[in-house]
């Protein structure tokens, strides 16, 4: 049975069930869509077999998260550019996702690639801030089977102003299976570093980070 990362949205109800972290931060200070990272072993009746809390033994519950963050280590990942910018020369500025032959686990479907995931994925992210010239990130996951990475960091109001329309407009019309957030997550030095959401006519930045003894085992 292969143990494989799915992101949740941030208003999963069940996530004191089940093996889980936020994306980044604590439970206690998390944003309510701020994701929770999870860990399944299939599909069943439209929906991912998520590994209940009180199933493994701790020791148990480390493989798994281990095999998950192998499996997610072996995807093969290309970044499609989808925008450019410059004046006389464009260059890469926002790259998409794509996990080009993906080692066979059961998925919600076609679209549901996996690729969201790759936002765990630190080696994936580091080739993307390779492709758009970026030592810093503006990346975003608003459903299943999307990630786009822009270069910029929190100096670049151009790039996460683009990130943040682009979240909150295809997290809005995401169904609540595929939804996953509509926040813009920061990424420097092979990690998340912080997230921006949207609020009203403005908006707000945390810096967190992901804490590993928030998978509570």
């Amino acid at each position: 049975m292969s143990a494989y990362f799915i992101l949740m949205p941030g208003t999963w109800d069940s996530a004191d069930r089940h093996l889980c972290r936020p994306l980044i931060g604590s439970r206690e200070t998390r944003d309510t869509q701020t994701p929770w990272v999870t860990v399944a072993t299939g599909v069943t009746d439209g929906q991912y077999d998520l590994i209940a809390r009180t199933g493994p033994s701790p020791e148990a519950a480390r493989q798994q998260i281990a095999e998950a963050q192998r499996h997610l280590e072996l995807q093969p990942v290309t970044w499609q550019v989808t925008e450019k910018r410059g004046l006389l020369l464009k260059k890469p500025w926002i790259v998409r996702a794509m996990i080009t032959s993906m080692r066979k686990v059961p998925t919600l479907g076609p679209m549901d690639d996996l690729s969201s995931e790759l936002l765990l994925h630190s080696a994936a992210l580091t080739e993307a801030s390779r492709v758009v010239n970026s030592r810093e990130l503006v990346v975003i996951v608003p459903k299943r089977g999307w990630l786009l990475a822009g270069a910029g960091g929190a100096a670049d109001w151009p790039a996460r102003k683009y990130m943040l329309d682009a979240a909150t407009g295809v997290f809005g019309r995401a169904t609540a299976q595929q939804g996953i957030s509509p926040y813009v997550f920061h990424w420097q030095n092979g990690q998340v570093t912080g997230y921006e959401a949207t609020e009203g006519q403005g908006g707000y930045l945390s810096l967190q980070q992901a804490q590993e003894s928030e998978w509570l085992i």
